[in-house]
């Protein structure tokens, strides 16, 4: 699960599809924007994929009107990732993250040179799919007993 800039929405996103029921190739596509390096240093990858991820467990709907029935269930989800994961990780922009700003000329190069990609953003990942998961699964048991 080692990270390169650019790939950790994707890897999020992919990381999940099993649980989601949707193919490798849409987990990718659907996080592949935030691969750009437009607006990266705002919102860490991981954090966008993990939206992505809770906005396809909790919020996928066949029509826009049965998606704002299930906002309020997707705003819920959203903020305990968020309290989950600042227990891990305080901060959400990958220039805090990762003490540089990227998106300036020859940071990134300077960023990769450090290693920084495969370790402090590796590490984001891991923290990232590890809130993940655990929310996953307490909703797919609750989920089971529902049924039973």
């Amino acid at each position: 699960m080692v990270s390169r800039f650019g790939l950790c929405a994707q890897k999020v996103c992919l990381h999940c599809a099993p649980r989601l029921g949707i193919e490798d190739s849409l987990a990718v596509g659907m996080a592949s924007a935030f691969g750009t390096g437009m607006g990266h240093a705002d919102t860490c990858g991981c954090i966008c994929g993990a939206h992505m991820v809770l906005g396809l467990r909790y919020g996928r709907a066949d029509t826009l009107e049965e998606g704002k029935g299930k906002k309020a269930l997707l705003v819920e989800k959203v903020s305990e990732f968020e309290r989950r994961l600042s227990k891990k990780q305080p901060f959400r922009s990958c220039r805090d993250i990762l003490g540089m700003d990227i998106t300036q000329p020859g940071v990134m190069k300077a960023a990769a040179e450090k290693g920084l990609f495969s370790t402090v953003c590796a590490d984001m990942l891991v923290q990232t799919c590890a809130v993940l998961d655990e929310m996953l699964a307490e909703d797919e048991k609750q989920d089971s007993r529902a049924e039973a």
